[in-house]
């Protein structure tokens, strides 16, 4: 439902003890990644705006894309270790990395995530998350039951991933005119004046 007050959208589950655990476990990757939260806002935010937000009508739900930016962010800090260098971790990079990867570099057709112990990705094949119909659907382990595809509900997948990928272009495209120290970024994929609107009423 939504309430009245706020004009949030509020879900309510009953005798779903999956909901306890998974809720201690985002707030156990907030606590440890602080770029999770304002990315995972900023994210819902553009989806939302895109009416790509819900799983019901084939989106990205809440769930899922925390553990899409956990395992961007797993993945990040590995190739970090790895190379023996640090990326910077300003927000505005960050998205920029997230677009990238979701919008154009990722397999969905061969690969599926895992948020678990440090982050992994593994083939889609290897837990028979093959669906002939729908074969780019985005395959993530729900971390409380490896059994579980997370994304197998997320038809629309593919719009989510155009979506990314046309702003990974429109920021990039923006950042090198010449007047882009004067411009807001983050105004080029979402609209500014709803956002600073949500900001104020939430007092975030």
């Amino acid at each position: 439902y939504v309430d009245a007050a706020s004009g949030t959208a509020v879900d309510v589950s009953f005798d779903v003890e999956s909901g306890l655990r998974t809720g201690k476990l985002v707030r156990s990757y907030i606590d440890a990644m602080p770029p999770l939260r304002p990315l995972v806002l900023v994210l819902k935010f553009f989806l939302s705006q895109r009416g790509l937000n819900e799983t019901f009508t084939g989106g990205v739900g809440s769930y899922m894309l925390q553990l899409m930016v956990v395992s961007f962010l797993q993945q990040r800090h590995r190739t970090d270790r790895a190379t023996g260098l640090f990326s910077p971790q300003n927000l505005g990079s960050l998205l920029l990395e997230f677009f990238e990867l979701y919008g154009r570099d990722l397999n969905y057709t061969t690969t599926a995530i895992s948020v678990r112990r440090h982050g992994a990705y593994f083939p889609k094949r290897s837990r028979n998350w093959m669906y002939p119909t729908r074969p780019n659907l985005l395959a993530i382990e729900n971390p409380d039951d490896d059994k579980l595809d997370v994304g197998k509900n997320s038809y629309n997948i593919g719009r989510v991933r155009r979506a990314f990928d046309h702003a990974h272009d429109a920021i990039v495209a923006a950042s090198t005119r010449d007047d882009w120290r004067r411009t807001c970024l983050l105004g080029v994929v979402v609209d500014m004046s709803v956002w600073n609107e949500r900001v104020l009423q939430r007092g975030l």
